[in-house]
């Protein structure tokens, strides 16, 4: 009888393993179940909802449209950071603080991109910086705020102890999103950039 409880714990055990590995994709490049976990709170929830249900709409963000120069600019910071240790889900980091010039920049890309209304996203389509902020690729979400009406950030805390911060502006053109993005350790910053003019 003890061996038959065994076994039946084993196969539950065994099912339970391989149900939990199944893809939940719904469709398109995005699998935003990636994204919720146990420790995000109901705030940062109700933020990610937000930035789901946009990113999976049609509406475009019209603050600019049109024929526009999209430059992305890559930003570095060697100085000496401000740190301040923190826990999530009981895992400890590290999230450090940059001040003052950047201590190197360059040009990633300058190209004149039609930034129009109508039809699906033009984010959806391939693999960019939107759908990279909101598939979970970057690690675990440690949380979404929204810092204006219509701009949230996203943080990741990576595997490798990186911080990883995706700003997005819904008032914005999803091929122009995310505006920002930074990778920050406890020896450097790096900050990609895209303006549109």
């Amino acid at each position: 009888m003890k061996s038959l409880l065994t076994s039946f714990l084993c196969a539950s055990f065994l099912v339970l393993a391989v149900g939990c590995g199944k893809d939940n994709k719904s469709g398109g490049n995005n699998n935003y179940s990636n994204l919720y976990n146990t420790g995000l709170s109901y705030d940062s929830r109700a933020v990610l909802d937000k930035l789901t249900a946009w990113h999976q709409g049609v509406n475009e963000g019209t603050a600019i449209l049109g024929l526009r120069n999209v430059l992305k600019k890559e930003l570095n910071y060697n100085t000496q950071p401000t740190c301040e240790q923190k826990r999530f889900l009981g895992i400890p980091y590290t999230l450090c603080q940059y001040s003052g010039s950047a201590t190197q920049e360059r040009e990633l890309s300058n190209q004149m991109v039609n930034l129009v209304q109508d039809g699906r996203k033009l984010a959806d389509k391939g693999n960019n910086d939107l759908n990279e902020a909101l598939n979970g690729s970057q690690g675990t979400l440690v949380s979404a705020v929204d810092i204006t009406a219509m701009r949230s950030e996203l943080t990741f805390l990576r595997a490798d102890g990186i911080v990883v911060t995706y700003l997005i502006d819904r008032g914005y053109h999803s091929a122009v999103n995310p505006i920002k993005k930074s990778e920050t350790s406890q020896s450097s910053r790096r900050e990609v950039i895209t303006s549109v003019y």
